[in-house]
């Protein structure tokens, strides 16, 4: 009897270690490709402006080409993403944590008080039933 309950609980615990973790392989590959298109979208905007302006002769959009090649800005757009990238890491990670302790102090022992009072239940009918007949 209580080995069908242990082959239970093992099943709920795989099942549910498997939904966490396409869970979170599904939302890393998210945030990769926001990331990998945001870069691309930042890139293609850079290179359009650079075009568009590249025909004029005047000086001042020389200097707006200057400010959109700008190494330093290139480095701090991606010093930007970078920090972006390692704080949803770090709140995914956070997100975890508060998942794996809510499935642990509470989905699990409530699931065990269920399939407990079941268990009982049905094992006392089943004596009761070869007692009492």
């Amino acid at each position: 009897m209580s080995y069908n309950t242990m082959n239970l609980d093992t099943e709920i615990i795989e099942a549910t270690e498997g939904m966490h973790s396409q869970l979170q392989s599904s939302i890393i590959e998210n945030i990769n490709s926001l990331n990998h298109d945001s870069h691309i979208a930042h890139t293609d905007n850079t290179d359009a402006n650079i075009h568009h302006h590249h025909g004029t002769a005047d000086i001042d959009d020389e200097a707006e080409i200057d400010d959109l090649t700008d190494s330093s800005s290139i480095i701090t757009d991606t010093e930007a993403e970078n920090e972006a990238l390692k704080e949803a890491r770090r709140q995914w990670e956070e997100s975890l944590v508060q998942l794996n302790q809510v499935i642990n102090w509470v989905i699990l022992p409530l699931l065990g008080k269920f399939l407990g009072r079941k268990v009982a239940r049905w094992t006392w009918k089943w004596v009761a039933g070869r007692l009492y007949q």
